[in-house]
């Protein structure tokens, strides 16, 4: 699904709010055709729709049932990066995962090589399950493992990740990552 979002501070920026807002849904619009063809080429099922709001809620919101979103990470103009902080806010949204291409990418979307750093944590195991669809296509999986020992019998084991990976016939190489302190 392709999201047509436009931003409060995009708004205060325009003396005539309705027509900004009809020009962006009109060019949003226009642009279906062009994504259901996309879409068919790729032998994906394909949903367009404009939507006006903020565009964290909007995101969240529409994203919740869907496997990941991919979104365009805008690098080739800094003047730009202020659209970055509501990216980075969708992020923690209880949104789909993110998944963020460069605008500067002109490669094929394709997880050829995937990198997973591991410490055991739900976030991790949320991440890596959510990024299945991409793993199961890449080439080359690495794990690097930076889990850390518990107290037996009074930390809960981490989730078994190598076993995960086996049951989803992802083949993985294991490299430990000793961690020494915190590491963000």
């Amino acid at each position: 699904v392709q999201l047509m979002l436009l931003s409060p501070s995009q708004m205060a920026e325009s003396d005539d709010i309705a027509l900004l807002l009809a020009d962006r849904e009109r060019n949003a619009r226009a642009r279906r055709k062009w994504w259901l063809e996309l879409c068919h080429e790729a032998h994906v099922a394909g949903k367009w729709e404009a939507l006006c709001g903020t565009p964290v809620e909007a995101l969240a919101k529409r994203s919740r049932l869907v496997d990941f979103v991919i979104g365009e990470l805008r690098i080739s103009d800094p003047d730009e990066l202020a659209e970055f902080d509501e990216t980075i806010q969708a992020l923690f949204a209880n949104a789909a995962p993110l998944l963020l291409i460069p605008d500067i990418w002109q490669g094929e979307l394709r997880a050829a090589r995937a990198v997973i750093a591991w410490n055991g944590s739900g976030e991790a195991a949320h991440a890596v399950k959510a990024a299945w669809p991409l793993l199961k296509q890449a080439n080359a999986v690495h794990v690097l493992d930076g889990e850390r020992a518990g107290i037996r019998g009074i930390t809960p084991a981490p989730p078994p990740l190598r076993e995960w990976l086996e049951r989803h016939n992802i083949q993985a190489q294991w490299t430990p990552f000793p961690i020494e302190h915190e590491v963000g």
